[in-house]
């Protein structure tokens, strides 16, 4: 049990707020409430990450109905993350991806998120979060 971690940036270590089972938690922990440059870089990427996964979830899950889409299924939804994931990790730099109604997914993580889902008769939208 840990309950403090290493700033994998500064080399700071910091007492964590919750006791967790790993070092690489506690150490996560610690990136998380660090208040040196890099890890404050970090903490707002990962900030971006979280609201855009949410977007994913608003844009191609059951609420996507308001927008006048149809919802995908819960295992392209898990891959459209997992893709925003690789991109916010530098993996790639932009994913295009065509779905099973016709519309696009369009993922881009350049500092923030960016995700888009379009219809062929040229109605889009986008948020950058």
């Amino acid at each position: 049990m840990y309950l403090s971690g290493t700033c994998e940036f500064c080399g700071q270590i910091l007492s964590i707020d919750e006791e967790v089972e790993t070092k690489r938690e506690a150490d996560e922990a610690a990136k998380m409430i660090c208040r040196c440059r890099e890890a404050m870089e970090y903490q707002a990427r990962q900030r971006s990450l979280e609201s855009g996964i949410e977007r994913i979830e608003e844009l191609f899950g059951e609420r996507c109905e308001e927008y006048g889409f149809n919802p995908v299924s819960e295992e392209t939804v898990a891959r459209l993350k997992e893709n925003l994931r690789v991109c916010a990790e530098g993996g790639f730099r932009k994913v295009t991806v065509s779905l099973e109604d016709g519309s696009t997914a369009v993922l881009k993580f350049d500092d923030i998120a960016e995700i888009e889902r379009k219809k062929s008769s040229k109605v889009k939208l986008s948020g950058k979060v």
